[in-house]
This record gives C-alpha cells, structure tokens and sequence, in this order.
C-alpha cells in the first residue's frame, strides 16, 4: 500500500509523465515530513496546488540563484 502514494502524483491529471513538475516531484518526495504532508491532504485538487505552488518556489529560487553568483544555498 505504500508505494501507491508515491505514484499518486502520475494519477493527477495535470501531472504529465516526465514533465518538469513530476521530476520536481520525484525528489520533493524524498523528504518524509512532505510525503506525510501529502497524504494528509483530503483531495487530489488540493495536493496538486500545494504541488504547483512549491514547484513555482523552486523554479524561483533557481532562478535567482543563477542570475546572482554572491547566492550560496546550503
């Protein structure tokens, strides 16, 4: 039963397989306190805009860290 929670993201019908947002998932997920996150979420509309929105930070973050080189991430 556990190792449907991770391919629940590949059910959501926005996800595309090897899109950005799924590989993004893929590693997101290697966090537990996210995959306990996740499955505390009731719907699948909710999990996938909570999805979006930290895939956005990410894509964000990146971003910024490759247009000033005095940013160190840890």
């Amino acid at each position: 039963m556990q190792h449907r929670r991770g391919y629940e993201v590949h059910f959501i019908q926005d996800v595309i397989f090897d899109s950005e947002l799924n590989l993004f998932s893929t590693e997101f997920f290697l966090v537990r306190s996210r995959r306990e996150m996740w499955v505390a979420m009731e719907s699948k509309d909710m999990k996938f805009t909570w999805l979006k929105i930290r895939f956005e930070k990410h894509q964000t973050l990146n971003l910024k860290v490759r247009n000033n080189p005095h940013i160190i991430v840890i």
